[in-house]
């Protein structure tokens, strides 16, 4: 997919308790989840440049990540 649609899904937000208690624990608080999903667009980010330098696969975790950036609980 070119652009960020479908990246976040509010509609399954109400899912998350069962989601996680089925791995064994609770919701993790908002700004852990927000964190991790953080590093993992960098990591990904530093994939596609690994690969291919300022690619498109870096301007696109780029992008990504600035929107999970803006994400609110």
């Amino acid at each position: 997919m070119s652009d960020d649609r479908g990246m976040h899904h509010p509609e399954y937000c109400h899912a998350l308790g069962h989601f996680f208690r089925a791995y064994g624990g609770e919701v993790p608080p908002w700004p852990v989840r927000r964190a991790a999903m953080l590093t993992r667009c960098e990591v990904l980010r530093q994939f596609c440049d690994r690969w291919e330098p300022n690619g498109p696969g870096v301007r696109q975790w780029q992008k990504r990540a600035t929107a999970t950036a803006d994400w609110q609980a």
